[in-house]
């Protein structure tokens, strides 16, 4: 399972959100795996990912790029299995096109129970692209807040929320873009 399963917002937004995930299963596939590893980010960080998390994740903005990422991950035949995040339809369609045939679905059933305590949805649009929950609410807050007095721009507020992101799934692009918006608002 994937904890990018969970990202929040229409399918506007998510259609503008990828995440690529190559991993080693220890114990089975994992022998000699540096060279192969290494490999792994340089393929990530050519095909223009707007963040990568260590070795093992890139984030992509388009389709576009999320095809020639999973492009160059196919030739390159690295021995490790590809997860692949985002609006499902726009990844069936690459899919189709690259003639790769999905192994697993995995759906995100939502949120259940006092969703009254969460905070508001747009708030969790951003939040929820960290998926260990590392981006507080009160963190993007603060962020609107220095870009609506012109202290920061969106771009680098986005930026600095990403840092907290340590496994490197965190939308920076698509953040700065929501930022803009509530930053725009009274």
């Amino acid at each position: 399972m994937t904890h990018t399963l969970h990202r929040s917002g229409d399918e506007t937004e998510l259609s503008s959100d990828f995440v690529v995930f190559s991993m080693p299963a220890k114990g089975y596939n994992d022998r000699n795996i540096k060279e192969r590893v290494n490999q792994n980010y340089k393929i990530l960080h050519t095909c223009n990912a707007v963040n990568i998390g260590g070795y093992d994740s890139g984030v992509y903005t388009n389709e576009q790029d999320l095809e020639k990422a999973l492009i160059a991950l196919k030739e390159a035949d690295l021995g490790v299995s590809i997860v692949v995040s985002g609006n499902f339809k726009d990844i069936f369609e690459v899919c189709k096109r690259l003639n790769i045939h999905p192994h697993t679905v995995e759906f995100s059933l939502g949120i259940f129970g006092k969703k009254e305590l969460l905070p508001k949805e747009e708030i969790l649009e951003i939040t929820t692209m960290c998926g260990h929950g590392l981006i507080s609410p009160s963190y993007v807050e603060d962020i609107i807040g220095r870009v609506r007095r012109g202290k920061v721009s969106a771009i680098k507020g986005a930026k600095e929320l990403a840092k907290a992101c340590y496994c490197g799934v965190f939308n920076p692009v698509r953040a700065a873009r929501l930022i803009e918006k509530l930053s725009s608002q009274k």
